[in-house]
């Protein structure tokens, strides 16, 4: 399974990610058909800053569309590796 993480923030058009999902959801349909329903297909996950309902389409004070998030953007902290 490829797994892909599709960042929400305030503002972006709903179309910008309910596409990329009807494009992953097609190419999975292709990969089924050529190579069967074992094959590895796409998965994916919308995340954002904040879990809950972020404000899309328009400016948030304008009350537009709502996307609901339900897994949050971690910080993380790049470490390197250990000399040997």
């Amino acid at each position: 399974m490829l797994k892909l993480g599709l960042v929400v923030f305030e503002g972006c058009y709903l179309s910008s990610l309910s596409g990329l999902m009807d494009a992953f959801h097609v190419a999975n349909a292709h990969i089924r058909n050529q190579q069967g329903a074992n094959a590895r297909q796409f998965s994916w996950q919308t995340v954002a800053q904040t879990v809950g309902r972020i404000p899309v389409d328009r400016p948030p004070e304008t009350n537009g569309s709502r996307f609901i998030v339900l897994a949050e953007i971690r910080k993380y902290r790049r470490v390197p590796p250990k000399c040997q």
